[in-house]
């Protein structure tokens, strides 16, 4: 799909807008930040030092929301994401980042909430946990197909799942199974989520 061409009225809205973009610094939530003139520019799954080129889908008075359209250089912290859904997944939001700096960008946000609640943060140990560990989950429930789905970032799209990396291998066996229950029982279509935790 084309561009759509950016309006030269002051003012005009610039959503659907596609702009190169340099990536400048990181949000509390992990959305690379940019700048546009005098707006601030989030784009979820960037990595500080990309350049990219993003299409805008939401402006409000904080600023502008963005999607990545293209990496044309890639920041030096950039990681090829290891889960195949991480594109179209709204679950997980950090795969992008290599270890050494995911686990930097996490201490940096747990010192400085820490010091902010009147501790001191600057020697607070952060202790990370091996992959395929997660023993709580909460997944959606897509009540057309009647199976197991995240939601997409930011919507209420599911997106259907037959695995999730992060969670403990228990739980990951328990995804055919269910989806299995859920394709015979006549109330899945009024589900909305089905939690699951390993006791």
């Amino acid at each position: 799909m084309p561009s759509r061409p950016l309006s030269p009225e002051a003012g005009a809205s610039l959503v659907g807008a596609s702009l190169e973009l340099a990536v400048t610094s990181m949000g509390g939530l992990g959305d690379g930040i940019a700048s546009y003139k005098d707006k601030t520019v989030f784009i979820p799954k960037s990595v500080m030092g990309d350049r990219l080129r993003a299409r805008i889908v939401h402006e409000n008075r904080d600023g502008l929301q963005a999607q990545i359209e293209t990496i044309i250089t890639p920041g030096p912290d950039r990681n090829i994401p290891p889960c195949r859904y991480f594109e179209s997944c709204g679950g997980c939001s950090l795969q992008q980042f290599s270890l050494d700096y995911y686990r930097q960008f996490k201490t940096r946000i747990l010192r400085s909430a820490i010091t902010h609640a009147g501790f001191n943060g600057d020697t607070a140990e952060v202790v990370f946990l091996d992959a395929s560990t997660r023993r709580r989950v909460e997944f959606k429930v897509d009540p057309e197909k009647r199976v197991l789905a995240f939601h997409a970032p930011r919507s209420h799209t599911p997106v259907i799942i037959d695995t999730c990396i992060i969670l403990h291998p228990t739980l990951q066996g328990m995804i055919p199974i269910i989806n299995a229950k859920l394709a015979q029982w006549e109330f899945t279509p009024q589900l909305f989520a089905i939690s699951l935790t390993l006791a």
